[in-house]
């Protein structure tokens, strides 16, 4: 996968507009995602809001099979649901010698259909260029048990060959027909169309 910083200008842009309220959460590969957490939220304040708490030191290996020291940071919590509990967790591994990148991710949790744990992790080897520690490979293993005690597991991954970091974008690019009875949301703030196409310089 070749990760550039605006679209195919001879590809017309993508974009979903909804009337209605609705949870929106980005795949956990998609490159939008790789440098925050849950919903797009920056690492520190995720950590600190959700009580995370360091309840370890451990070396992990990188794609090079070198060691990289990380502080292992959890949560723990219960979820209740048809007067069952179940006990989840999260776990986040964050390499310091990384610029404090976080290089694996852990959460358990049960499936809002049936109640059968799910569990997903996603482990992040970085490459530096110049200054920059960016991500080469991700990959993501997710698998459940059903009820029946047959185990389902998925595996993807996504590899950077090329990239490029603030690389100018033509204002065509982001030209975007927004239906007048669209929902906008912006960093969890409402936006009327007006406002939006205001907000992004469009007449």
């Amino acid at each position: 996968m070749i990760i550039k910083s605006y679209p195919n200008i001879n590809r017309k842009p993508l974009y979903n507009f909804h009337t209605q309220r609705h949870e929106y959460r980005l795949p956990v590969l998609d490159p939008r995602n790789w440098y925050s957490v849950n919903r797009n939220h920056d690492l520190p304040p995720y950590l600190k809001n959700e009580n995370f708490h360091i309840q370890s030191i451990e070396s992990l290996k990188d794609n090079q099979f070198d060691d990289i020291i990380c502080y292992v940071l959890e949560k723990k919590y219960s979820e209740i649901s048809e007067d069952k509990q179940t006990d989840t967790f999260t776990r986040i591994w964050i390499s310091p010698e990384q610029g404090f990148r976080f290089v694996k991710f852990e959460t358990q949790e049960p499936n809002k259909t049936d109640g059968t744990l799910i569990n997903t992790r996603v482990t992040i080897s970085h490459q530096k260029f110049g200054e920059i520690w960016f991500p080469k490979i991700c990959t993501t293993e997710t698998s459940r048990i059903d009820t029946d005690g047959k185990k389902h597991t998925f595996h993807s991954a996504i590899v950077t060959k090329d990239f490029k970091l603030n690389h100018p974008v033509p204002p065509k690019t982001f030209t975007v027909d927004i239906p007048d009875d669209a929902i906008i949301q912006v960093n969890d703030r409402e936006l009327s169309k007006a406002e939006f196409l205001q907000r992004h310089k469009q007449n």
